[in-house]
């Protein structure tokens, strides 16, 4: 028994140092064979994706799961490293008909802002000298936030310059940022609803967190006008009718950006990209998975 678990234990020590590098879109170990077998991948104690390399190419179904969470929000059937079929999930578990664009944490400054259009359904009433006007959604002030009245949460911005690819990225400050605390009082964007031209086309899932975060919208290379309906929130503690977004802006997902202190996300096209227009492999600059 104590021998098979120090065999056990050195086959894990083992195999959480294989790292896999990609040759031409084929996943290899270092200096090894094409890699056939499970690959998992996380984030702490979180799942980020699973699934099966065949010759180092993705086959069978892969997961991709919510940040911080565990739970599914797309599978993708592939077939010889070709994705063949989505299906999408709610934080519930519930399927949806229509993508969801999940967001990522990013480290990132009010300088590297493309300003935009917006147009917004509603406001609240000026209070103790604040408003909360749709200015405040492009004025590169985080002590300042749009807050809609809770019966009209919508915003529609008009098509930014530089379509990415199949879509639009946008970074977003989620909640009110103007202090800790005032964040927690109010509430926070959890799921969106995102319409093109007026056609629904999917959902957007942000986390609950005060850092800002990036998400792509895939409007399948079709420019147009884009509408956001809120639909779930994170509630405030003290003020939960009134949710807020302190700042949004396009960005130009061609470029790599900053997602930590030592690794830049690469944005991907064709095949190799999810609906997100993340990397499947949620590669870095530099390329490398390890598990």
């Amino acid at each position: 028994m104590k021998s098979f678990l120090l065999l056990f234990l050195s086959f894990t020590i083992f195999a959480s140092e294989i790292k896999l590098i990609d040759i031409d879109g084929i996943k290899y170990r270092i200096e090894k064979n094409p890699y056939t077998g499970i690959f998992v991948k996380k984030e702490n104690k979180y799942l980020l994706y699973e699934g099966y390399y065949k010759n180092g190419i993705k086959n069978g179904i892969w997961k991709y799961y919510y940040p911080q969470k565990n739970k599914i929000y797309e599978k993708i059937t592939f077939k010889n490293g070709k994705p063949e079929n989505y299906e999408y999930f709610f934080p519930n578990g519930k399927k949806s008909n229509l993508p969801v664009f999940v967001s990522k944490p990013i480290k990132n400054s009010l300088n590297q802002t493309e300003k935009i259009k917006i147009t917004v359904s509603s406001h609240i009433k000026s209070n103790s000298g604040n408003n909360y006007n749709k200015e405040n959604l492009t004025d590169k002030n985080l002590k300042t936030a749009w807050v809609p009245k809770s019966k009209s949460r919508i915003f529609t911005i008009n098509a930014p310059e530089g379509l990415y690819l199949k879509g639009y990225g946008f970074v977003i400050f989620n909640g009110y940022l103007k202090n800790k605390k005032l964040w927690k009082y109010n509430s926070r964007i959890e799921m969106m609803k995102v319409y093109l031209n007026n056609k629904p086309i999917g959902y957007v899932y942000l986390e609950d967190i005060m850092k800002p975060q990036k998400f792509f919208v895939n409007t399948k290379g079709i420019e147009g006008t884009l509408k956001f309906e809120i639909i779930s929130v994170y509630k405030g503690q003290k003020y939960p009718q009134d949710v807020a977004i302190s700042e949004i802006y396009a960005i130009d997902y061609s470029d790599c950006i900053r997602g930590d202190e030592t690794e830049a996300e690469l944005f991907c096209q064709g095949d190799n990209a999810d609906e997100n227009g993340y990397c499947l492999e949620y590669s870095y600059c530099g390329d490398s998975d390890s598990f």
